[in-house]
């Protein structure tokens, strides 16, 4: 969805029904039936501030409402819905209503644009600054055996993450880590702090470097961390609620051999949870043989800025829930399966039949891959716009679950790998590092919002990176009515 500006495309969208399918519409000059559920309060161009009410009418077939703002999930009736603006920058925002039958299908949706004005302003995106500090061991120090490494936070710095070379090891509090160098090698290694606010948010990073010199050459076994997920103070080795569902996928680093199509089917293969049973046609559906012929023939070339040797490795040959599908995905790229999951939310709340970005591209599938940035996924609607032609045979992003979670984390891997080229000449906002310069975290969390911005570490980016980690904290994914609604 490269390029998109509002989130996953729902905010201000009318629901239209075209031959049988869901589609989202951005309106045109025919004027559309009135909705049975609309939203009453706050009105229509207000101006907002502190704690908004928000209050629905609904016409007797609307069974529930959803309510989102900006696109994001606030709350579902019949619970009393409020919104805090004070986590909203000042400027217009969009409410979003859809009401739902006792089957639970969209029969109905409606928006109002509201002015937020807090005083004073908040940031919307904090920039790192030096608010943390490694007070010991001293930078450069030899050091040996079990190291204090002693680290001092400045507010707003509320907790820290403590990394060895890249690798998370350990979370404040304390703020004293007790590390085994003996865990690694003799030689130069790099411990990296970084802190966070109360908002999860990174503003501070610090780092050094320590000469490790034991008496043996030979690291000591230690139990190998799970990296945390920047913004989450406690990592989470197990995502999945199905007890089988083993092993869990983590970051690959740069220039790693990715397992194959079969070892991860057989590593997902046991992941049973399904909280979108709706997903069920998609997530049974492979691209055929001629289907892949004709997909390689178009993505060999590269597009979206990802080399065509990414792009072609893209194939969807799994089948399995909506859960086990982006287990199955993030295995065969590499990449930690909690962060697709949470981005999984951010786009569409799990629903893979999902069409957003009308008349701005056309964004499709679960992770919302824009066909016009992205056409050898649905060259149909690449080349029409007509949403009517997600049924197109061609239209895998639409189509397949597998080949759209496939196809998306192809195109992150390559951008990850440093091989979207056009990103070295991007400007990130200031504290964060140039592409692809950064650590294996930095570049992973910078590939989650280039799928949103199409820029690195821009402000479109660092705003979508907090909604992903936000849900990340949350495990969304798990909770009920969390995704699929």
């Amino acid at each position: 969805m490269r390029g998109l500006k509002d989130g996953y495309g729902l905010a201000g969208l009318i629901v239209i029904l075209v031959c049988g399918f869901l589609v989202l519409d951005l309106g045109g000059p025919m004027k559309a039936a009135a909705s049975p559920v609309k939203i009453t309060s706050p009105a229509g161009g207000s101006v907002v501030s502190g704690t908004v009410p928000i209050s629905l009418s609904m016409k007797s077939k609307v069974s529930f409402a959803n309510v989102y703002v900006d696109g994001i999930y606030l709350a579902s009736t019949p619970a009393a819905i409020s919104w805090s603006s004070t986590n909203a920058a000042n400027g217009v925002h969009t409410i979003l209503a859809e009401g739902y039958d006792s089957t639970s299908q969209l029969v109905g949706t409606t928006s109002k644009k509201v002015r937020v004005k807090n005083e004073p302003t908040p940031t919307a995106t904090p920039t790192p600054s030096a608010g943390v500090t490694i007070s010991s061991p001293k930078s450069g120090a030899t050091v040996s055996s079990t190291v204090s490494i002693v680290v001092q936070n400045v507010e707003p710095v509320s907790w820290v993450n403590f990394y060895v070379d890249g690798t998370w090891v350990a979370s404040s509090p304390p703020f004293t880590l007790s590390w085994n160098s003996a865990s690694v090698a003799n030689g130069e290694h790099t411990i990296t702090v970084n802190g966070y606010n109360d908002s999860n948010g990174l503003i501070a990073t610090a780092a050094m470097n320590l000469n490790v010199k034991n008496g043996s050459a030979t690291p000591t076994p230690a139990p190998s961390p799970t990296p945390a997920p920047s913004g989450s103070p406690t990592p989470k080795p197990t995502a999945s609620p199905s007890a089988t569902a083993t092993p869990y996928y983590s970051l690959l680093p740069s220039g790693s051999a990715l397992p194959s199509d079969s070892t991860c089917a057989s590593g997902a293969a046991s992941d049973t949870f399904e909280p979108v049973p709706a997903n069920a046609t998609y997530n049974n559906t492979m691209p055929t043989a001629s289907d892949m012929t004709t997909y390689k023939s178009e993505a060999t070339d590269g597009e979206g800025g990802a080399p065509g040797s990414y792009l072609v490795r893209a194939d969807g040959q799994f089948t399995g829930t909506t859960d086990a599908i982006l287990k199955w995905a993030s295995c065969k790229w590499g990449f930690d399966e909690n962060v697709t999951r949470a981005t999984a939310v951010n786009e569409t709340h799990w629903i893979q039949n999902h069409i957003g970005d009308i008349g701005n591209g056309t964004s499709l599938g679960i992770l919302q891959i824009k066909s016009s940035d992205y056409p050898s996924t649905c060259e149909a609607v690449a080349s029409s716009q007509n949403t009517s032609d997600v049924t197109d045979p061609n239209c895998y992003s639409y189509l397949s679950t597998a080949f759209a979670a496939d196809y998306k984390l192809a195109q992150q891997r390559a951008c990850f790998e440093g091989q979207v080229s056009y990103l070295t000449s991007e400007t990130p906002t200031a504290g964060y590092p140039t592409y692809p310069n950064g650590t294996s975290e930095q570049m992973m969390w910078g590939c989650v919002g280039w799928w949103y911005s199409g820029s690195w570490y821009d402000s479109g980016a660092l705003s979508y990176i907090s909604q992903v980690q936000g849900y990340l904290a949350a495990e969304t994914w798990l909770q009920p009515g969390g995704v699929g609604e």
